[in-house]
């Protein structure tokens, strides 16, 4: 399991994701329209382009872990080390991956709810 922690992280991501999105929506009625600069806007458009971006954002980091090697390492990677950072910037991916996307949907909900 140790091998495959990166997944969690990404799971994680997801789960959150998905469990924003279904509140957020339960929330707002789709007919729902703001004035905002002067012009009608509906909010639910606003929400679903800022979801569609972060699942993006989610798909592309999962992808990135596949091939930790072409990040940028600080250290030198040698053939005696390789598995043990290919490990450890697989984990930094997922991590990151799921705070931007608790970063984004803290603002969703404050944006929104």
């Amino acid at each position: 399991m140790k091998g495959k922690l990166y997944l969690f992280f990404f799971l994680a991501s997801i789960v959150v994701w998905a469990s924003m999105l279904t509140f957020l929506l339960s929330q707002i009625p789709a007919a729902a329209t703001v004035i905002a600069y002067g012009k009608e806007v509906k909010p639910i458009s606003h929400l679903y382009t800022l979801f569609g971006l972060s699942l993006l954002l989610i798909l592309v980091m999962f992808w990135m872990s596949f091939y930790p090697g072409k990040m940028n390492n600080p250290y030198e990677v040698t053939d005696d080390n390789r598995v043990s950072m290919h490990s450890k910037m697989q984990v930094f991916i997922g991590v990151t991956c799921l705070v931007t996307t608790l970063i984004l949907m803290v603002a969703a909900y404050w944006g929104y709810a």
